[in-house]
């Protein structure tokens, strides 16, 4: 029984239960469920899922779905398709809370799903566990990620319980234990960024929102002021907190959730596309100087990284990824963000990273000084896939065509139009993937 439910975990819960997403929220999540199989797919059909197949084959039998790799244990399930969609650093993103909330959440919500569930209703449990991620991410604030915490690991538990509990149909006291022994197993860490310990992290929040919601559905309580207790997780984790889970259900912050043109951290985005604008003029990068790349000093804290010794080093290196776009002029797909080239190691040499606190984090300026004198520029105010100027569904199935194309293509097409159709049940459509 619940007697008194903590303001956080009461408003978290009340709108679990009783909320309706508006069609535009349907719609975007369906863009974001689109944008995880790619992802995925690509993750578990490629050299890089070869260890979280031998993990996943390690599993016990069961129901839950893996993408790409079949039935089992319902929480082991959940933790590979978030881990595989976190793998190439290629998921969506809240740039505003820096985290990617679809991805724990839709790895919980597919492990969980059943033939009878219809796409209103796992689209609805996805949108509301994202915005369940938002909301916490949002309610610990900047000085939660500031700290070293890997707020998508953290406020992922959350979102992976609250859709684990909508799709299981949870009463309102159960989703609330739910949601508190989601947050009990809140973990992450900034330190495991370039290491395959990041997709771990997010594979944990997924598979520890499904464990959540099985034992409060079981009859497993926890403390229900979570958040607000003297050593709960706002406190623990964070200098401070902010009550900022009123307008839950009234404006939906997952719209602003948005979709990567490159596999690389979303924060070197802008400068990527100013150095791919300059290489598509026309310049000759061997001839460069020097190079000068304005940013927002979120770029120098979490992607300049000194020593690129693995292609998951070089996701993280600013400028590595400005000097790969001035000399290829491509990141994505085959362009060579999953390989080290020397002659790029060499450019990135003459990189300068100048962070700039005034400028946005989807904004930057590439400046490109040539061994004759001459000097080119090339300034993005808002980058491709931001909230600003996000991912149409038109680039979207590029992106999904390139990442899938190890599927058979009668496979992948047949996916692609059920998905954007919403016909057939949402676990059938996924279950094709499994050839």
């Amino acid at each position: 029984m619940v007697a008194k439910v903590a303001a956080a975990t009461e408003r978290l819960a009340s709108f679990v239960c009783h909320s309706s997403p508006p069609p535009e929220v349907r719609e975007h999540l369906t863009k974001a469920l689109a944008n995880w199989i790619a992802v995925a797919v690509h993750a578990v059909t490629s050299p890089e899922g070869d260890s979280w197949r031998r993990f996943w084959r390690s599993a016990g039998a069961g129901e839950g779905l893996a993408i790409g790799l079949g039935r089992g244990v319902w929480e082991r399930a959940a933790f590979l398709n978030a881990a595989l969609a976190h793998v190439d650093d290629y998921d969506d993103t809240h740039l505003a809370t820096m985290t990617h909330p679809a991805t724990p959440v839709i790895g919980a919500g597919v492990a969980v799903l059943n033939a009878s569930h219809s796409w209103e209703q796992f689209l609805d449990a996805v949108a509301i566990g994202t915005e369940v991620t938002i909301g916490v991410a949002a309610l610990l604030g900047p000085d939660h990620y500031a700290r070293g915490w890997h707020v998508t690991a953290t406020a992922g538990t959350w979102g992976a319980a609250a859709a684990a509990a909508r799709l299981l149909a949870l009463g309102p006291a159960a989703v609330a234990h739910a949601l508190s022994l989601g947050g009990l197993q809140a973990a992450g860490l900034r330190c495991a960024f370039g290491s395959r310990g990041k997709a771990f992290q997010v594979g944990h929040a997924a598979g520890a929102g499904v464990v959540a919601a099985l034992a409060a559905a079981a009859g497993v309580d926890g403390p229900l002021d979570l958040v607000e207790h003297p050593r709960g997780l706002a406190v623990v984790t964070a200098e401070m907190h902010r009550s900022v889970l009123d307008g839950l259900g009234v404006s939906w912050r997952v719209l602003e959730d948005t979709f990567k043109p490159y596999p690389t951290g979303i924060v070197t985005h802008p400068a990527i596309e100013a150095a791919v604008t300059l290489f598509r003029q026309g310049m000759d990068a061997s001839k460069i100087e020097r190079v000068q790349a304005e940013v927002h000093p979120l770029v120098l804290e979490l992607t300049d990284k000194p020593q690129i010794a693995t292609p998951l080093d070089l996701k993280f290196s600013a400028r590595y990824l400005v000097a790969l776009a001035l000399r290829t002029g491509r990141v994505e797909g085959s362009g060579g963000a999953d390989r080290i080239d020397p002659e790029v190691r060499a450019l990135a040499e003459k990189v300068d990273l100048l962070p700039q606190a005034s400028r946005g984090r989807d904004s930057a300026r590439v400046r490109v000084v040539m061994r004759d004198g001459q000097v080119r520029e090339s300034e993005v105010a808002h980058a491709d896939g931001s909230a600003s100027r996000p991912l149409s569904w038109a680039r979207l199935q590029e992106k999904y065509a390139v990442l899938t194309a190890r599927v058979p293509r009668e496979v992948r097409d047949a996916v692609w139009r059920a998905l954007t159709s919403r016909e057939g049940a949402p676990r059938e459509v996924l279950e094709a993937l499994q050839a």
